[in-house]
């Protein structure tokens, strides 16, 4: 096990035939699990101190956990399971993606400093990963 994250998160999006997870996320189910590896290490009841309590593989906040089983209709998904782990953070990261480039393409923006240049491109699965963190 590595513990740097530029090991782990130098990680190719899907390539065309290469199995993806269910319900949209952009890539291989491997690039996620690094997500959840990073995260958690693969400890299924870690726990995060502070004020958000982020819980499980994906560290998910419950707030965004009722939230991301509300909008999908994943009601017994558990933060603990490496299936409904991967299948958040591939949700989430897509999600993610969308917000944070729709928020620069408004109007004004860009007078206030946000350039095209600072969306996440899909490809770029360290930035994502960034962006997951913040």
């Amino acid at each position: 096990m590595t513990d740097s994250p530029q090991v782990i998160l130098r990680i190719r999006p899907a390539k065309e035939g290469e199995k993806e997870t269910p319900r949209g996320p952009l890539y291989a189910e491997s690039a996620i699990a690094a997500f959840n590896q990073m995260e958690s290490d693969f400890n299924p009841t870690v726990k995060a101190a502070g004020k958000e309590k982020s819980v499980g593989l994906a560290q998910a906040w419950e707030g965004t956990w009722e939230y991301y089983q509300k909008k999908t209709g994943r009601t017994d998904a558990k933060r603990e399971n490496p299936r409904d782990a991967i299948m958040f953070v591939g949700w989430y990261c897509k999600d993610l993606i969308s917000d944070v480039n729709g928020r620069i393409d408004r109007p004004g923006m860009a007078e206030k400093g946000f350039k095209p240049e600072y969306k996440i491109s899909p490809d770029n699965v360290e930035d994502i990963y960034l962006a997951y963190n913040n």
